[in-house]
């Protein structure tokens, strides 16, 4: 942690707080671009692709962001419709939904881990904000982005793009309950800290293929607690990440919307069948016996805890309040 890097972090999270914080269009732009702007020299470290991947980033947000402002001036001009339309288009493009989610294939594998948090958990709160605030319906750009999200995800290999596709799938889901801030709030906070598990688990691995997983030899206790954390991303009883789909179908369910919901659980079973898949994969070629919970690190006996018990007690909170 070098002070140049702790300097560009700093200013990134300041521009997301002043857009956070911001009750203006213009001001909530400003923040953006701060946040932007700061995060790209995260982005490189020297090397080439991460060079690469930097650029394309760099295009495509401030492309969405010309077209933020464009849409501004065009609201200041009294024209309401056009100008919440284009708003609406700059920030799906700046989130990476479907079906404007290739660049976000292409940024990821020239990332480290701590930059690909960022850009999938962190760099998305702002834009998701002013989604809330607009008032239009994105039900059909939910619908695309869980279909490919979830369909796209079992022929990955790569272990970025997995999480790619997972985080465009949950964006579907967020979209959907986007005008209620204390329900996607809670989706999006519970899903970054499930983020943030597996890289921090994909880290002390180094790995970034499927097949690494596979053939390189550890202890069993490590390689259970990362595929128990993938289950969990994939929204699988009783684990942590199934906390987030109960709160979208008990949210449709409210409403009334019953084809989205179907949709939702054939989508959900695709997301679940690839992870257990690879899940299965993984415990075939190491032994059962050599199992023993005490030899776990910190990190994978936390990893384990929160996983297991995080649903059960945000569930006995809910019943209690």
């Amino acid at each position: 942690m070098n002070t140049s890097l702790l300097l560009f972090l700093s200013s990134m999270m300041l521009g997301v707080m002043v857009s956070l914080c911001s009750n203006n269009m213009i001001t909530i732009w400003i923040g953006l671009e701060i946040s932007l702007l700061s995060f790209i020299p995260v982005m490189v470290d020297g090397n080439l692709l991460n060079s690469e991947s930097s650029m394309k980033y760099f295009i495509m947000q401030s492309f969405s962001s010309s077209l933020l402002l464009i849409g501004v001036m065009i609201l200041i001009m009294n024209m309401i419709n056009i100008g919440g339309l284009i708003i609406s288009l700059s920030l799906l493009l700046k989130l990476g939904v479907a079906p404007f989610h290739m660049w976000v294939l292409s940024v990821v594998e020239g990332l480290n881990y701590l930059c690909l948090f960022i850009m999938l958990f962190i760099m998305k709160l702002v834009p998701l904000f002013i989604i809330g605030l607009m008032n239009y319906e994105l039900m059909m750009m939910s619908l695309l982005t869980m279909i490919i999200g979830s369909v796209s995800g079992l022929i990955q290999n790569s272990i970025r793009k997995l999480l790619a596709f997972s985080s465009i799938y949950n964006l579907g889901l967020v979209i959907l309950c986007v005008h209620d801030y204390s329900l996607w709030l809670v989706y999006f906070l519970i899903y970054g800290l499930i983020l943030m598990l597996i890289l921090m688990m994909i880290f002390s691995l180094n790995s970034n293929y499927i097949n690494q997983i596979v053939m390189i030899e550890f202890d069993f206790s490590k390689k259970m607690v990362f595929w128990l954390s993938m289950l969990s991303m994939g929204g699988l009883p009783p684990f942590l990440g199934f906390l987030n789909k109960l709160i979208i179908i008990e949210f449709l369910l409210n409403n009334n919307n019953l084809i989205l919901l179907i949709i939702l659980i054939m989508t959900a079973l695709l997301v679940i069948f690839y992870y257990i898949r690879l899940s299965f994969i993984s415990m075939f070629f190491s032994s059962i016996l050599k199992w023993n919970i005490m030899k776990n690190s910190s990190i994978s006996f936390l990893t384990l805890l929160i996983n297991l018990m995080g649903f059960p007690m945000f569930l006995t909170l809910k019943i209690l309040t």
